[in-house]
């Protein structure tokens, strides 16, 4: 009997190709309401971010805005293996960093995420102004480190998964701190117009 594979695009684990765990991991973000185990299992960031969009739907108008609380639990609906061998039905975290703010804080905490990330970007920016060549590659550093984030916040829970990106968050703010520094001690001329 022959064994069938699926195709090197579709492969996920470690036998995958660098492709194929990039179209994975898109595919398994987006929100869905996965019936099938198998489909849950492999799909499982997006099945737990429309469990949280159904939980953040279960609340009241003023929830809606302000959120349902950091204690809040997310129901998945189901019994599930979770980071070894206990089963959960309740977790208190997601993957998806924007759904667990939207959970969590409502609009209102996702619109102040989005404005602190801005604000980073916008500080980065900011270093492009100057002739000082120190100042506008830190500037770019932090546009980068600041879209990392972005992106990261869907997949890992970016700014909330202290472990991964920690020390990606202590390079921001010690460039963030660096750049705000060394602006504050240049004279005018030096900022290009």
């Amino acid at each position: 009997a022959a064994v069938m594979t699926a195709p090197e695009s579709e492969q996920i684990g470690p036998t995958a190709t660098l492709r194929g765990k990039t179209a994975h991991s898109l595919k398994e973000v987006m929100v869905s309401n996965y019936e099938d185990l198998a489909d849950i299992s492999q799909n499982w960031r997006g099945y737990e971010s429309f469990r949280a969009v159904m939980t953040y739907l279960n609340g009241s108008g003023y929830q809606y805005v302000t959120g349902r609380g950091f204690g809040t639990m997310i129901d998945l609906g189901i019994y599930m293996k979770l980071g070894g061998e206990e089963e959960f039905r309740y977790i208190p975290i997601l993957h998806n960093g924007y759904m667990y703010i939207l959970v969590k804080t409502g609009i209102a905490g996702l619109m102040i995420y989005a404005y602190f990330l801005l604000k980073f970007i916008f500080l980065g920016m900011e270093g492009e102004k100057t002739a000082d060549t120190d100042l506008r590659f830190t500037g770019r550093l932090v546009v980068a480190l600041t879209l990392v984030l972005f992106a990261t916040t869907i997949v890992i829970a970016g700014f909330f998964n202290k472990i991964t990106l920690h020390p990606a968050l202590v390079l921001l703010g010690a460039l963030l701190y660096y750049s705000h520094a060394n602006k504050s001690r240049l004279p005018n001329k030096v900022f290009r117009q």
